[in-house]
């Protein structure tokens, strides 16, 4: 062998293959899109958890204030039995009212 072909070998040796850039290129590229797909996906999934976040949020508070109002109405309910009595009285009414009628007109 001359001396000028163990140069050429030595230099081959630590060379990349002719298509070695290329191929490195692809893959970083490659590797950047699925990096940057993701991150987008990621980014949608988040947007989507916080909107779903924001309506659960509004549903509790409507749940709290719908809970509330029950409490209060629950608490100045009118018993069955005031109820009846109520609407005794109501029907008495028109029948006190014509006996203060004619109580009325027998003063005169």
């Amino acid at each position: 062998m001359s001396a000028g072909n163990r140069d050429d070998r030595r230099s081959a040796v630590g060379a990349a293959p002719p298509g070695g850039r290329i191929g490195f290129r692809l893959a970083l590229g490659l590797a950047v899109a699925a990096g940057g797909s993701t991150w987008g996906w990621q980014r949608n999934e988040v947007a989507a958890l916080q909107a779903e976040r924001a309506q659960a949020r509004r549903e509790a508070e409507e749940w709290t204030r719908q809970q509330a109002e029950l409490a209060e109405r629950r608490a100045t309910r009118i018993g069955a039995e005031e109820l009846e009595r109520l609407r005794s009285d109501r029907a008495a009414l028109p029948r006190l009212r014509a006996e203060l009628e004619r109580l009325r007109a027998g003063e005169r």
